[in-house]
């Protein structure tokens, strides 16, 4: 897991809501390490929430790209929120977005580009309000 911790700072934060930290650039290998943890940690669960800082994010290169896109498409339904970064990391983000739809199944997947980590905690808050009354 070392290179997990090179390329992301993850938080566990509750059993439903993870925090993570994108830093410099990573390939496949790395995000399939991620979400293996992620899925460990909301297997079960109706919905999760991620919060994702791509303030120092670098390059991801394909394969990267591609793993995420696959791994988050197997997850339960979840909210995305995501801050940080430049225009040009939120355009790879919005691709990956895009990507990512491909490989979900009809679920309730929910995303928005927040201008903070204050304003992503509110709207992951909200949504997880708005998901317990389903």
């Amino acid at each position: 897991m070392s290179d997990l911790l090179e390329h992301f700072e993850l938080e566990l934060v509750s059993r439903r809501l993870i925090r993570v930290k994108a830093k410099g650039d990573f390939g496949g290998d790395v995000v399939h390490e991620l979400f293996d943890i992620i899925d460990k940690h909301v297997k079960g669960q109706p919905f999760w929430l991620f919060e994702a800082d791509i303030s120092e994010l670098g390059h991801a290169d394909p394969s990267a790209r591609r793993a995420a896109a696959e791994r988050i498409g197997q997850t339960p339904a979840y909210s995305l929120a995501i801050f940080g970064g430049a225009l040009a990391q939120r355009a790879v983000a919005l691709l990956f977005l895009k990507v990512a739809e491909l490989f979900s199944t009809k679920r309730d997947v929910s995303y928005t580009f927040a201008k903070d980590q204050r304003t992503a905690a509110q709207w992951l808050q909200a949504e997880e309000e708005r998901r317990s009354k389903k």
